[in-house]
Formats: structure tokens, C-alpha cells, sequence
């Protein structure tokens, strides 16, 4: 894992999102110089994985706990 993707694992749901929400703001209004474009997209690539990664592992957490407590019950 590199050190981006290691401190992108980091970053809370909310982070992740603002961040990409802000990248999608700079390439609607052309903002990003063409050198910076696929530097752009491959953030936001990393960022859509890391946001997938959170769901999915708050989706498990979900399912392990309604497991749990519907076993008690």
C-alpha cells in the first residue's frame, strides 16, 4: 500500500467525500490544467475506492451487530 492510499484509508467517509466532491467542482468548471487532469482522476478514482471500502465495512459492522442482537432477542 502506498503512503496516499495508506493515508487515504485514513480519512473519515465525510473527508473522502468533500474531496472528491471539490475535484468534480474543479473539473466542471475546467479549473484543472490538462498536465494535472489524470493526477485529478486518479485521486478520485482512490477516493471512490476508499468511500466503497467505508460502506462496506460499515454494511459488515450493521449485519454483525443486528446478528447479534437478534439472537438475544
Amino acid at each position: 500500500m502506498s503512503k496516499k492510499e495508506s493515508k487515504l484509508s485514513q480519512i473519515s467517509y465525510a473527508e473522502a467525500l468533500e474531496k472528491l466532491e471539490d475535484i468534480l467542482e474543479s473539473l466542471r468548471e475546467e479549473k484543472v490544467d490538462i498536465d494535472e487532469l489524470s493526477k485529478s482522476l486518479k485521486e478520485a478514482y482512490q477516493l471512490v475506492n476508499t468511500c466503497r471500502q467505508k460502506i462496506q465495512k460499515a454494511e459488515m459492522e450493521v449485519k454483525r451487530i443486528d446478528q447479534q442482537f437478534g439472537e438475544k432477542e
